[in-house]
């Protein structure tokens, strides 16, 4: 099993070294969403949580797919990196806050990190409780539609913007899940991790620099 899910192990190494690095440099950047916990305490014990739900979806019979490094890696990654456009046109629309994004260069550190994170807090971990919950292998659209819907519901609730750029960004990030979740199932977590990482270069790396001169 840790081979078939080396991906997984390879992305959470990277992001527990990531997490530790911006803490020893003293970047406060995790704060927003751990509070007072440190981050270097935080990583590791998601990516943890986030073997187990691997193990249990394994145990439960909704074993993954698994994609060798190849063009269709590239192409899901630029995939991800042209469905940023859709958040930029909605940033052009309706201005999102100026203080959303991890100012260049830590945002290359901190966005793979915070993708981890939420590959096991929005993914990874509600597939494997519901799961637990359910009948054994059952059809895994039993599992992807509710999971689907956990991140754009954090989106509005969280985000707090006007109702036509909540009602735009849930749409965007529930047909962005919906294709992850696709995508991990068909091809496993290598496939649904570059989908995130592809997405965030063009909405949180390259905009998320441009946009603080265009916008604000």
């Amino acid at each position: 099993m840790r081979t078939r899910h080396r991906p997984y192990l390879i992305s959470a190494g990277m992001a527990v070294l990531g997490a530790w690095a911006l803490w020893l440099a003293g970047s406060d950047d995790f704060a927003r969403f751990f509070g007072r916990l440190p981050a270097p305490l935080v990583v590791p014990g998601l990516a943890a949580l986030g073997f187990w739900a691997l193990a249990t979806l394994d145990a439960r019979g909704y074993r993954t797919g698994s994609m060798q490094s190849g063009p269709l890696t590239v192409w899901i990654f630029l995939g991800g990196l042209a469905l940023s456009a859709l958040p930029i046109g909605i940033d052009l629309i309706q201005p999102f806050s100026a203080e959303i994004n991890i100012p260049y260069p830590r945002a290359l550190i901190f966005y793979p990190v915070m993708a981890v994170v939420a590959e096991v807090q929005f993914h990874l971990l509600p597939l494997a409780l519901l799961a637990l919950i359910l009948p054994r292998a059952r059809p895994t659209l039993w599992l992807v539609v509710p999971v689907a819907l956990i991140e754009p519901a954090f989106q509005v609730v969280f985000g707090g913007g006007p109702v036509l750029q909540s009602g735009l960004v849930a749409l965007h990030v529930g047909i962005f899940n919906l294709l992850q979740l696709w995508l991990f199932f068909r091809n496993g977590f290598l496939a649904m991790i570059l989908l995130r990482l592809g997405f965030y270069l063009g909405w949180h790396v390259i905009w998320g620099a441009a946009r603080l001169e265009l916008l604000f």
